[in-house]
Parts: structure tokens; sequence; C-alpha cells
């Protein structure tokens, strides 16, 4: 079974990227990896997206200091164990089925 690395960048968005995460959680694909590159945020969403990952062992979340998008994709990317990736905006969502 291919496994998908799916990479989530995100910055201070508390509000919606649960949201992208469930519609993750959600797909009828059950062989993906989640990694969520935290970039520095100062709001709740490091504490949320840590709270998710420890009731989830497909997600994995990183914390660094803020290095803007581009290292994050890189960040996620270099610890992507999936044969593809695939690059979910925090504020995105997957469609039933996209897997």
């Amino acid at each position: 079974m291919i496994l998908f690395s799916i990479i989530m960048p995100v910055y201070n968005n508390e509000k919606y990227f649960p949201m992208a995460v469930e519609s993750v959680e959600k797909q009828n694909y059950e062989s993906y990896e989640l990694i969520i590159v935290d970039d520095g945020s100062t709001d709740r969403t490091p504490q949320i997206a840590d709270a998710i990952a420890e009731k989830n062992n497909h997600i994995k979340v990183v914390h660094q200091e803020n290095q803007w998008i581009y290292n994050s994709f890189n960040k996620g990317i270099s610890l992507a164990t999936g044969q593809y990736i695939f690059i979910l905006n925090s504020d995105d969502w997957l469609v039933p089925g996209a897997l």
C-alpha cells in the first residue's frame, strides 16, 4: 500500500487548522502520515497540534522558530517517509476520497 506524507505548515491558525486536520483524518485511505510543522506560532496552535497528535498515531508535530512557510515545507519534506508528498495548507481541507 502506498504511504502518503501530508505536510501541513501552520502559523497562528488555531481557528482553521483543526478542520484541515479533521479532513485528513476522515479520509477513507489509512496509509498516510500527517506532519504538522508549527512555524513558531504565538497563539494556541502548538498546544492544539500536540493534543491532536496524542490522539492519532498517523500525526507528527514539529515545532520550530518562525522561519516562514518555505522552510516549513522543507522541514516537513525532510521528515517524510512516504512514497508521495502532499502539501496541505492549514486553512484548506481534503475532499472525501482525495487520497
